[in-house]
C-alpha cells in the first residue's frame, strides 16, 4: 500500500431548527481534516468489500488519533473528488511510530 499524508474534507450537517411541520432542519459545510494518511487498499480488501456489499473501495484512509467527526456514510473529497465512506471506522491498535493514526475508513468513488 502506498500512503500519501493529505488534507481531505468532510461534510459535516449540523442541526438549525425544525420546520413547520416539526421535521429537523440542517446546515451542511465542508470542513478540514488534516493529518490523514491515504492509501490505496489491497486487492484482497477490494474484492472482500464486493462481496460483502457490492461497493467498491477506491481508497482507505487513516484518521488522525484526535479526530472526533462522524464518519459512517459521510461525504467526503479527497483533491476536491468526491467519495463516500463504506461502513463504520475501524479502530486500529497497531502502533504507527511514523503517523500519528489509529483509525482507518473506507471510501468508493461518488458522483
Amino acid at each position: 500500500m502506498v500512503l500519501n499524508q493529505a488534507t481531505i474534507q468532510i461534510k459535516t450537517r449540523t442541526q438549525t431548527g425544525v420546520d413547520e411541520l416539526n421535521r429537523p432542519t440542517y446546515e451542511e459545510a465542508w470542513e478540514e481534516v488534516s493529518g490523514c494518511v491515504v492509501g490505496s487498499p489491497s486487492s484482497e480488501d477490494v474484492e472482500s468489500e464486493m462481496n460483502l456489499s457490492g461497493k467498491r473501495i477506491a481508497y482507505e484512509i487513516f484518521l488522525p488519533n484526535d479526530d472526533t467527526h462522524t464518519w459512517a456514510g459521510s461525504e467526503v473529497k479527497i483533491k476536491g473528488k468526491p467519495y463516500r465512506v463504506i461502513g463504520d471506522v475501524k479502530e486500529s491498535f497497531v502502533s504507527f511510530s511514523h503517523i500519528p493514526c489509529n483509525k482507518l475508513i473506507s471510501v468508493e468513488a461518488y458522483e
